[in-house]
């Protein structure tokens, strides 16, 4: 069997990845299961693995890690799986496709193809809300929705926040989340700017200071605060039958991040919103070019949104 895993999450990739490999080794042993780098590996070296039969169990198991990026693996490879034996399972460990090639239309018709995409924020909470469950613990949806509005829609991140969680107890509260972890600074960015837009000057200053207590540089505040605003164009530029899904599979973003995108651009223009772009590539010319206090830039930058 040939199978390939793609996809931007990672997360469940990853977990489908060890299923097959601890599958395999329960039924085979772990002497015939060989993982391989593809970057350090020729299509000579490739060919032969893969015409190489089993000889300590009835199959052999090939995990090969992003082939794609040897171009010249990636032109022999198809023909090299057609030869490969039924004694020999391959997982191709593919998470970033493009899907105008040969090479992915080849993979998606001729192999088992699994593709793991990102979760939006209400699959993510009902994931989390049934993570929880087999930890032993009780976590509502709503609160679900704050730990992820809290540290973000990573679901690595979220798994080692939730095992944490329900370490210290089997009840999950919001308490218990403000307790135990810390904000991402992406998520910050994504309250800060909804305090500006909504014309709360005092909270969006105060989600900005947070950010420089924990030793954020503004630069990388600017940086975050210009990825939103970008994501946000794609947002209101988008056409309205659109789904936040579509549009962050058609950008190469979180879903999470397009939804709340989504949320900051009501009732907003697409021309304010170039205003605002305009004035922030204004200020990184500026600090770039000029003597001056890149934090103060940003502070007046972000009293001008809340006006």
């Amino acid at each position: 069997m040939i199978y390939t895993l793609t996809g931007s999450n990672t997360f469940l990739l990853r977990r489908e990845l060890a299923k097959l490999r601890s599958e395999f080794v329960r039924r085979h042993g772990d002497f015939e299961l060989e993982y391989i780098e593809a970057e350090s590996c020729s299509v000579s070296d490739l060919a032969a693995k893969l015409s190489s039969l089993p000889f300590f169990s009835d199959k052999r198991c090939l995990i090969i890690d992003q082939p794609s990026a040897v171009h010249s693996l990636t032109e022999a490879l198809p023909e090299l799986i057609e030869a490969t034996s039924d004694l020999v399972d391959v997982v191709l460990i593919e998470p970033s496709l493009d899907k105008r090639t040969k090479y992915y239309k080849f993979l998606k018709k001729h192999t088992d193809f699994r593709e793991f995409s990102d979760l939006d924020e209400a699959s993510l909470a009902s994931w989390l809300v049934a993570q929880a469950k087999e930890s032993g613990a009780q976590l509502s949806p709503s609160d679900a929705k704050y730990l992820i509005n809290r540290v973000g829609a990573n679901q690595y991140g979220l798994s080692h926040e939730l095992q944490k969680l329900a370490t210290h107890s089997k009840q999950i509260t919001r308490d218990t989340i403000d307790l135990l972890s810390e904000p991402t600074p992406q998520t910050s960015i994504f309250d800060l700017l909804d305090s500006a837009f909504a014309g709360n000057a005092r909270r969006a200053l105060s989600l900005y200071e947070n950010q420089r207590v924990q030793k954020v540089e503004p630069q990388v505040i600017l940086a975050m605060l210009a990825r939103q605003m970008h994501t946000m164009a794609l947002v209101l530029a988008a056409p309205r039958h659109k789904s936040d899904t579509v549009i962050a599979k058609d950008n190469s973003l979180h879903p999470y991040a397009v939804t709340k995108a989504r949320q900051s651009t009501r009732g907003m223009s697409i021309a304010n919103l170039a205003k605002y772009i305009a004035e922030l590539r204004a200020i990184d010319r500026r600090q770039k070019t000029k003597n001056v206090s890149l934090d103060d830039a940003l502070r007046y930058f972000l009293i001008r949104l809340t006006q």
